[in-house]
């Protein structure tokens, strides 16, 4: 399965102890440290949305008004 980190959060792999990325990282799914993550709030399996990861665009921007 593939695992999200909560918006906000940083949440290291337990082997590699690298941050897990933002777009997911695959994970077992008999793995009780990523099922506690889960059951904890500070990872999901439901991917971000796509407004999340983009950059807010500025609108009228250098514009006077």
């Amino acid at each position: 399965m593939k695992v999200y980190p909560k918006p906000g959060l940083v949440v290291r792999d337990p082997v590699t102890m690298q941050h897990i990325p933002t777009d997911g990282h695959e994970v077992s799914e008999n793995d009780m440290h990523w099922a506690m993550l889960i059951n904890h709030g500070d990872v999901t399996t439901t991917p971000p949305a796509a407004a999340a990861l983009a950059a807010p665009s500025k609108k009228n921007e250098g514009s006077a008004v």
